[in-house]
């Protein structure tokens, strides 16, 4: 097989692929996948399979260090991708165990917390909207709202959430 030429998009449902795969030339990119997968061991063997000999995969996570609080756990970890992360640590074994050389980890908060800032900005905008009668929302929805937004802040200056990247390549046969 070439896979010097060509890409392979190859999709379906998380709770049977695992996985949505973009391969071009021996490289493979994960952004906010790997943490939302039910079966990450599945998933990164299946990734092992198809990248080439010396091909690198490139994974980007949110990544947790500690227990959350009541307020993150249950659909709210789900939909913000914290239910099953894991520390950049684990992420870096379950790479490694899957058959893959971690070339490089690398914890990058500052990525969270940019994003972050800009949730903030956009709940200004939806505060101001609300406040011109230009949009309709349950008046306890934005408090709500700011208030996880606090704490998810606090966790990710102590540490306990964060972000993470890792590098790895794939040996050769």
């Amino acid at each position: 097989m070439d896979y010097s030429v060509g890409a392979v998009i190859d999709t379906g449902l998380v709770a049977t692929l695992v996985m949505t795969l973009v391969l071009y030339m021996g490289i493979a990119i994960m952004e906010c996948v790997l943490s939302i997968l039910p079966d990450k061991p599945a998933a990164l063997e299946r990734l092992h399979g198809v990248i080439c000999p010396t091909g690198y995969i490139g994974i980007t996570d949110v990544t947790v260090n500690g227990p959350l609080p009541q307020e993150l756990q249950g659909i709210l970890a789900v939909a913000g991708c914290v239910a099953d992360a894991r520390s950049l640590d684990e992420y870096a074994a379950l790479i490694s165990d899957a058959g893959f050389g971690v070339v490089e980890t690398t914890d990058i908060r500052d990525v969270l917390l940019g994003t972050l800032k800009d949730i903030k900005g956009k709940m200004m905008v939806a505060e101001i909207a609300i406040k011109l009668g230009k949009v309709s929302l349950d008046p306890e929805l934005l408090p709500q709202a700011k208030a996880m937004l606090a704490s998810v802040q606090d966790l990710v200056r102590d540490g306990t959430l964060s972000y993470g990247m890792a590098i790895a390549q794939k040996p050769t046969d």
